[in-house]
């Protein structure tokens, strides 16, 4: 494919998300199970699940998304709608890693920083570009809420995973993306 040809796929992909109104449609909620209850339009699968925790540190939930069949995916994502207060985000947005070609399926790692012990749940919403095999021009926006069951379990010496995630300096203020970026120097520093 000739570079002008993925610049015109992202044209369109994007125009796509713009007219379809992805920003954040329709409702999410469910009851919770061994993986997330997905709820919205039935054009992409989705599920999510978080593996449990023993101790602080860090949790890799997982975001399944594929195309139906005979459609690839071009472009998907996962925003995180809601996280427990012992269990925040890393990044908020994370955008899966797809081939310029499209592909059925792709895995989105949506990474947590466990801070107690407690129970929760993770909304996700996964968002998605659905294109038609060999029909670029008839590509579709397509999204789908998930929850997903959040577990921060002691660990069995009654004390914090040696992993364990250490705490953002007060320093740390969230940019506006909703990532923390680290003031540098912190105050106080003196650098002679």
């Amino acid at each position: 494919m000739s570079p002008g040809g993925a610049a015109s796929r992202v044209r369109r992909a994007l125009s796509a998300l713009l007219v379809g109104g992805l920003a954040c449609a329709g409702t999410l909620g469910g009851p919770l199970g061994a993986t997330a209850v997905a709820q919205g339009d039935a054009r992409i699968a989705a599920e999510l699940s978080c593996p449990e925790r023993m101790g602080e540190g860090r949790i890799v939930c997982e975001l399944t998304v594929a195309a139906p069949e005979g459609a690839l995916l071009s472009w998907a994502d996962a925003l995180v709608v809601e996280a427990p207060d012992f269990a925040l985000p890393l990044r908020s947005r994370v955008v899966g890693r797809l081939p310029e070609e499209g592909a059925r399926q792709v895995v989105i790692a949506l990474p947590l920083l466990a801070t107690a012990e407690n129970t929760g749940v993770l909304r996700v919403r996964a968002r998605a570009v659905v294109c038609p095999e060999g029909r670029e021009a008839s590509c579709v926006t397509s999204s789908r809420g998930l929850v997903a069951p959040v577990a921060v379990k002691a660990s069995p010496e009654g004390r914090a995973h040696p992993e364990a995630a250490r705490s953002w300096p007060e320093s740390s203020v969230p940019d506006r993306r909703g990532s923390h970026a680290i003031a540098w120097p912190p105050p106080g520093h003196d650098p002679r």
